[in-house]
């Protein structure tokens, strides 16, 4: 019974609220808005005011800070890690930079962890492990940039964290008791009443997915054919789609050269783009 397991609760990217999709992805649950994480912001920057305040209003360091915009939320709703933190410790959770001491052993033996937290050029997400079925437990992916969480796999995990070490990720170990994932409405919709979060078991996770990146493709190969066509309309020529039943139909009148220049520039195109197969890179990656 898929029930009898807490299902996924993710919330996809809305704006620059990163940061709320990631502290509800490590909670499982729509806990926070933008609105509490902008009062924690505005609290930390009032106690940093008061703080340069005992050197003098006067002074020049002072006058400085003052001209500054918050260094704890910026105009489009991006929160610093000190914000962040301050909402984990309502809930007794603490978020430690892996290459602390006194968390030394999660870069090594990350699998015994929890949870961690993951910053780069202001975009923030969760990692965690979840207990989803009847093999136990397996770590998730909760990027809000994914339309839904994306299984990691415990022996994947280390690999992955120090990829993104390596990449100049800023990772936080999350220490402390993570409260129990919160259950769906009653009303069966999954969803959170206009808001951007929702449950997924672990195949509609799978399923949303994969739905995205066959999406994805079909933009791709989309995008590559009207390339190859703007090249062949440039060098003077033209390129002809034919369907299977018609090619065969006339393979003793026409020539088939127009349908392999035109899978051949197809091909090209997509080596071109991102995330094409001339990219050297598979689509499982963390954003940048």
């Amino acid at each position: 019974d898929k029930m009898s397991f807490p299902l996924l609760y993710h919330e996809k990217q809305v704006a620059a609220l990163c940061g709320v999709h990631c502290i509800n992805a490590l909670l499982q649950g729509p806990i926070f808005n933008e609105v509490d994480l902008a009062q924690i912001a505005h609290e930390l920057d009032a106690m940093e005011r008061a703080f340069m305040a005992e050197g003098g209003m006067t002074s020049d360091e002072y006058l400085r800070f003052t001209a500054e915009e918050s260094g704890n939320v910026a105009a489009d709703g991006m929160f610093s890690i000190q914000v962040l933190s301050k909402a984990l410790q309502v809930w007794g959770l603490h978020a430690i930079p892996i290459d602390n001491p006194e968390v030394r052993a999660a870069a090594t033996e990350p699998q015994r962890e929890e949870a961690f937290i993951c910053n780069l050029q202001e975009h923030w997400f969760t990692i965690r492990k979840m207990e989803c079925d009847a093999e136990g437990v397996e770590w998730w992916n909760f990027n809000s940039l994914f339309p839904a969480p994306q299984p990691l796999g415990t022996f994947y995990l280390s690999a992955f964290l120090a990829t993104l070490r390596e990449q100049g990720y800023q990772i936080f170990v999350i220490r402390g008791n993570l409260p129990a994932p919160q259950r769906p409405p009653s009303d069966g919709s999954g969803a959170v009443p206009g808001g951007a979060g929702r449950w997924f078991t672990p195949s509609s996770a799978k399923q949303a997915n994969d739905t995205a990146a066959e999406a994805r493709q079909r933009g791709r190969v989309s995008n590559a054919l009207e390339e190859a066509l703007s090249r062949a309309q440039a060098q003077g020529g033209t390129l002809q789609l034919r369907s299977k039943r018609s090619r065969l139909q006339d393979a003793a009148l026409v020539n088939d050269d127009e349908d392999a220049d035109l899978a051949a520039a197809i091909a090209a195109s997509l080596a071109d783009q991102p995330g094409g197969s001339g990219s050297g890179r598979g689509g499982g990656g963390p954003p940048r």
